[in-house]
C-alpha cells in the first residue's frame, strides 16, 4: 500500500482528515514522533528541530550551520519513517521530501482565512484578532521555511497530488478521496519505488551523520546511492577530511558498497 504525506494550513482541519485516513487505511498517524525521535536519535533539543520547521526563518537563519544540521537530521528521520510503509506522516517537509516516491500521496489541506479564523478561535479559546494573528505566523512559518529548503511555493497545486479545499469538501468526503487513491494502481509499490525509498533514506541518513559530526559537518558533499551501493563526490581541503567521510559514511547501516571520489585541494 502507498504511504500517504499531508501538508496544511493552520486551522485547515487537516489532522482530523489525516487521522481518519489512517484509520481508514489502517495506517499509523505520524508527526510528533519526527521530531521527537530524531532529537533522541542525534542528541539535539527537540524545540530547536520543530522551532527549523514551523517558524519564519530570520536573515541569519540562512546562513547558519545549525540550520542545515536540523533540516538534515529531520529529512532522515522523514525518510526512515517512510519506509516502514503503512503510515500517514503529517508535515514537517514529507510531501516534499517524497515527491520523487511513486508510490507516496501527496495531499495538501488548505481554507480561506475566513474559515480557518472561527476554527482557531473555538481551539484555541482566542478572540479574532489573536486568531488571525496566530494563522498568518503560522502560514509565513511554513512557507518561509519551504522556501529556504526546497525552493518552491508552497501552495503551489502542482507540488501536489490531491489539494482539498476544506470550506467545500467536508472530512469524510476527503478521506474517501485519499481511500481511492490509495486502492488505485498508479500509487502502488514496486520493487522499483522501495529500492528508490531506500537509497533516498540512505542519502539522508548517512547526511544526517555528516552534520551530526564536527569533523564532517561542513563538508558539502554528493552522496549518490543506488541500491545500496554508495558514492561519495566534492572537493575536501584535507586528506583527513576524506578520511573521516568515508569512515562516518562507512558507520551508516545500510551500506553494501562505498566508493569514495573525494577529491583533495591542492593549492
Amino acid at each position: 500500500m502507498p504511504i500517504v504525506a499531508f501538508t496544511r494550513e493552520y486551522g485547515s482541519g487537516a489532522t482530523a482528515i489525516a487521522m481518519k485516513a489512517a484509520q481508514g487505511l489502517g495506517y499509523e498517524y505520524i508527526r510528533d514522533q519526527i521530531t521527537k525521535e530524531a532529537a533522541e536519535t542525534y542528541g539535539v533539543a527537540e524545540d530547536e528541530l520543530i522551532a527549523v520547521v514551523e517558524s519564519k526563518r530570520g536573515f541569519w537563519d540562512s546562513l547558519a550551520e545549525e540550520t542545515q544540521v536540523e533540516f538534515a537530521l529531520l529529512a532522515s528521520e522523514v525518510y526512515r519513517l517512510a519506509e516502514q510503509d503503512n503510515v500517514v506522516i503529517m508535515g514537517r517537509w514529507a510531501t516534499l521530501l517524497l515527491r520523487s516516491i511513486r508510490h507516496c500521496i501527496r495531499v495538501r489541506v488548505c481554507a480561506p482565512m475566513e474559515t480557518r479564523i472561527p476554527r482557531v478561535m473555538a481551539r484555541r479559546s482566542l478572540d479574532r484578532d489573536e486568531a488571525a494573528k496566530l494563522i498568518r505566523k503560522a502560514d509565513e512559518g511554513a512557507s518561509s521555511r519551504i522556501r529556504q529548503f526546497f525552493d518552491v511555493q508552497w501552495g503551489d497545486p502542482l507540488l501536489y497530488d490531491l489539494v482539498v479545499n476544506s470550506e467545500r469538501v467536508p472530512p469524510d468526503l476527503a478521506v474517501q478521496q485519499i481511500l481511492e487513491l490509495a486502492r488505485h494502481p498508479e500509487f502502488q509499490p514496486t520493487e522499483d519505488s522501495r529500492a528508490k525509498l531506500r537509497d533516498r533514506s540512505l542519502e539522508a541518513r548517512i547526511r544526517a551523520a555528516f552534520k551530526a559530526d564536527r569533523e564532517t559537518m561542513r563538508l558539502d558533499l554528493i552522496i549518490v546511492c543506488e541500491s545500496g551501493n554508495v558514492a561519495l563526490k566534492g572537493l575536501v581541503f584535507s586528506g583527513g577530511a576524506k578520511e573521516a567521510a568515508e569512515k562516518i559514511a562507512k558507520s551508516v547501516d545500510g551500506i553494501r558498497s562505498l566508493d569514495n571520489q573525494i577529491r583533495v585541494y591542492r593549492e
